[in-house]
């Protein structure tokens, strides 16, 4: 986790990531989010070196698998006391 969170610290000092980020979420801020178009689809993709993309595609997969493992967790809590947990309903 340490990993992750240096890359996450990284990421934040990147050359002109802050920048980008402000001027993302203000226009979202003050234009919100119309039902057709985006505020931010002007401001376009922000492009990193091909290195800063492959340890966010890592660190990317990492939290994905984190977060399907936590949902995972949450839906045996679920299971365990819905109504029909005394059912003949296995795991699988």
């Amino acid at each position: 986790m340490k990993g992750i969170t240096k890359w996450m610290t990284d990421l934040e000092n990147y050359p002109g990531w802050r920048e980008w980020n402000r001027e993302k979420i203000g226009k979202t801020i003050l234009f919100g989010e119309p039902e057709f178009g985006s505020p931010t689809a002007e401001l376009g993709d922000f492009i990193f070196s091909n290195e800063v993309e492959g340890q966010h595609a890592v660190a990317y997969g990492y939290l994905s698998l984190t977060a399907t493992v936590n949902t995972l967790k949450n839906l045996e809590f679920y299971f365990r006391r819905y109504p029909f947990s005394d059912l003949p309903v296995s795991k699988e």
